[in-house]
């Protein structure tokens, strides 16, 4: 049985981090949606890196593609998905108080419902030679 959401609330200010001003509770970065969004992305960005170095694939995205051209860098979409998820999370799990219980949910299930798809669809298409 796993673990309850009120279980991510408790020793908040045993467990948080201090950065600037803001106070973000540890514990709510290590909630499985957040885990799994920041998975998603990673596998997204992964097997984008894979497939573009390695087997000849050329972005489908069309933001994908630009930081690509821009850097010409493959690995740089690593780089922007890290930072971008990153930043999305940390504000999630600062702002996950003062909003609203479903909109708190539902922005994170999002997060990764972009992610991780993209990268099994990405990782089958290279598995299949398609």
């Amino acid at each position: 049985m796993g673990a309850s959401h009120d279980d991510w609330d408790c020793h908040r200010r045993d467990r948080a981090l201090l950065l600037g001003a803001s106070l973000v509770d540890v514990a709510h970065l290590r909630h499985p949606l957040f885990l799994l969004a920041v998975f998603g992305q990673m596998w997204d960005a992964a097997q984008n890196l894979i497939g573009v170095t390695f087997l000849g694939y050329s972005p489908k995205l069309v933001i994908t593609n630009l930081v690509y051209q821009a850097t010409g860098f493959s690995g740089s979409t690593f780089v922007l998905k890290l930072l971008v998820t990153g930043g999305i999370v940390w504000y999630l799990a600062d702002a996950k108080d003062e909003m609203n219980h479903t909109w708190w949910w539902l922005m994170t299930f999002f997060i990764g419902a972009i992610g991780l798809p993209m990268g099994v669809r990405g990782s089958l298409r290279m598995m299949l030679g398609v």
